[in-house]
């Protein structure tokens, strides 16, 4: 919303703008922005939206000392880190935001909301883990389920408020079924993540073989809900034993399909 006001914190009686979303956060500064400054009074009539982020407002004036009316267009403010560029992709079932800047103020601080399936609303990411490489920004966002629509929104924030950066276009996660990701690093040293999805509710079990075809560790089994599921292999058997550099066998099984990957470990 962007609401407008009479304001007499100069002797004079301005009027003052200010743009707010659902929840809460200012964007044109702590105190608002000024649209009329005089020595003359004004008191404010009107408000439409620009229908592009701003408002046109209307107010009556005494500046030719009978009343007339005046408005002017306010447009959002430039972001105060001006954005040079952004790409979001998909990586395998992650979405991956990335933003360049041409240049950074001092202590600006990024939000990340994601809309999904086209609802119109936005949510905030709880400390979404931004990767900063001079100017370069990137976040992966591992929350979103496969088979479904998304859209991001960036607000930066700095000593003038917060303000809106870049909404993306809509990206579609691809539908899943029983799948097990390559793990990563690999080759690994001295341990890997593996990640895994299952699609409905059931029994499975995660086991890693070596070459001869033994099962040397149990990393997952029992009782698993739909989703996706990450797990680390620190290169030790069921008895906690380190084992030898080799190629090892992870086995997904659900009782009715099985998925199998390569995994290599160098000492």
């Amino acid at each position: 919303a962007v609401m407008s006001w009479r304001d007499c914190r100069s002797s004079a009686s301005d009027v003052y703008a200010q743009k707010i979303d659902h929840a809460g956060i200012i964007y044109w500064g702590q105190n608002g922005i000024a649209v009329a400054l005089s020595t003359e009074t004004h008191a404010p009539s009107g408000i439409a939206s620009d229908m592009d982020g701003g408002a046109i407002i209307a107010w009556y004036d005494s500046r030719n000392t009978d009343y007339d009316i005046y408005a002017t267009r306010i447009k959002p403010l430039p972001s105060p880190a001006l954005l040079q560029n952004y790409f979001v992709s998909l990586l395998e079932t992650y979405v991956k935001l990335e933003w360049r800047l041409v240049e950074s103020g001092v202590d600006v601080r990024f939000f990340v909301m994601r809309e999904e399936s086209q609802s119109g609303r936005f949510s905030q990411l709880d400390s979404p883990d931004i990767k900063t490489s001079g100017l370069a920004f990137e976040m992966v966002d591992t929350g979103v389920s496969p088979g479904k629509d998304y859209r991001y929104r960036v607000d930066v924030r700095d000593e003038n408020g917060r303000r809106t950066l870049f909404a993306t276009e809509t990206i579609s996660t691809p539908d899943v079924t029983l799948a097990l990701y390559q793990n990563s690093p690999n080759p690994f040293n001295p341990s890997t993540t593996i990640r895994y999805y299952v699609p409905d509710a059931g029994v499975v079990t995660l086991d890693v073989y070596d070459v001869l075809g033994r099962r040397i560790r149990r990393l997952a089994g029992g009782f698993h809900a739909g989703g996706f599921y990450v797990v680390e292999w620190g290169g030790r058997d069921d008895l906690g034993c380190a084992v030898s550099s080799g190629i090892y066998l992870c086995v997904f099984n659900t009782g009715k399909d099985t998925v199998t990957r390569k995994m290599n470990l160098i000492r």
